[in-house]
């Protein structure tokens, strides 16, 4: 348990230092899960792929791949 929370402060404080504020304008909320929204806005403003294995939830978009289509490209 205590190496696990280790790990933990570790990331946390690895996006700390190297994570960047972002303020996307908002979209609507997407069908059928809202909650993805977030993450959809994000990838839009800064110009980059979304990487997600639950690609039915995205609108058809060149800018929204799977895991293993990355994996492909890198």
């Amino acid at each position: 348990m205590a190496r696990e929370i280790l790990r933990s402060w570790v990331v946390l404080d690895f996006i700390r230092a190297e994570g960047e504020a972002t303020f996307p304008k908002p979209l609507p909320p997407l069908e059928p899960d809202p909650g993805d929204t977030k993450f959809f806005e994000v990838s839009q403003h800064l110009g980059i792929p979304l990487i997600t294995g639950n690609l039915k939830h995205f609108p058809a978009n060149p800018a929204i791949i799977s895991p293993a289509e990355i994996l492909k490209k890198l």
